[in-house]
């Protein structure tokens, strides 16, 4: 048998399975480039986003730094450093959820735009991997644990409780995290030291669920965001808050001042 012709007898190993092709055969180019249109839109809105919340997220550290440097510290001080820092934080988890759903749209956009089944299989682990990351220790290990720490006038534990419960629920169009956790321990932010198990693994790899996971991703974080948008609004309360207090103390001060005259 000549080599050419044992070669064409060869099945590729990177080739998406029936059901895949199926449904990447069914989208129209129409569709695609719709699809891709909004992806980069808000992509580039989100990049542009990011630019205002490190600026922020900058600024507050700034002003607490020089804060803390003063020796004149007194009840007025600390109590408006606890509010910048806050201020700080709000601005810190949006940014980080932006640049979680960045790498999730551009992924998703790439595995749009990819030209071969060779080129989709090998950009499906890292979707894989964003959906572990994000279910294992970006949303709740993270996300979730900070904002337990707002206070109450920010955002009630009740309606923490409801924002985490429908985010679990949404989780359900997500497949399985022990399927995204052995794919990214196998090919991706791990290798395996043997050819073969990553290739069984790749095998594995399915690029109608991968954009399903990460669309559920983008819509997930959307909704936090959401949350969080009502969060950076009701900082307004503690500002008032803040501002009687200060008027308060500032008048204490000023009869400690006029009875020792």
């Amino acid at each position: 048998m000549l080599i050419k012709d044992f070669i064409s007898t060869i099945k590729d190993i990177f080739e998406l399975e029936e059901s895949d092709k199926s449904v990447f055969n069914n989208l129209s180019e129409e569709l695609i480039h719709e699809q891709l249109k909004y992806l980069r839109s808000n992509l580039e809105i989100s990049g542009k986003k990011c630019d205002i919340y490190a600026y922020i997220t900058k600024h507050c550290g700034e002003e607490i730094t020089s804060l803390t440097q003063e020796n004149h510290a007194n009840y007025v001080t600390e109590k408006w450093l606890s509010i910048i820092d806050i201020h700080r934080s709000i601005y810190d988890t949006v940014g980080y959820l932006t640049l979680l759903q960045m790498d999730a749209m551009t992924t998703c956009i790439s595995l749009f735009d990819a030209k071969t089944d060779t080129e989709r299989i090998m950009l499906c682990k890292h979707a894989y991997t964003i959906l572990y990351e994000a279910l294992e220790h970006n949303l709740f290990k993270k996300v979730s644990r900070d904002m337990r720490k707002y206070p109450e006038v920010l955002i009630t534990s009740d309606e923490l409780s409801g924002l985490w419960q429908n985010v679990k629920i949404s989780l359900k169009d997500i497949s399985e995290k022990e399927e995204a956790q052995r794919i990214r321990n196998s090919i991706d932010a791990h290798k395996s030291n043997s050819f073969m198990q990553q290739i069984d693994v790749y095998k594995t790899c399915k690029w109608t669920q991968s954009i399903i996971n990460l669309y559920a991703l983008i819509q997930i974080i959307d909704n936090i965001q959401n949350c969080m948008e009502g969060i950076n609004q009701n900082m307004n309360k503690l500002l008032e808050a803040f501002e009687i207090e200060a008027k308060e103390y500032i008048k204490k001060l000023d009869n400690i001042r006029k009875s020792l005259q």
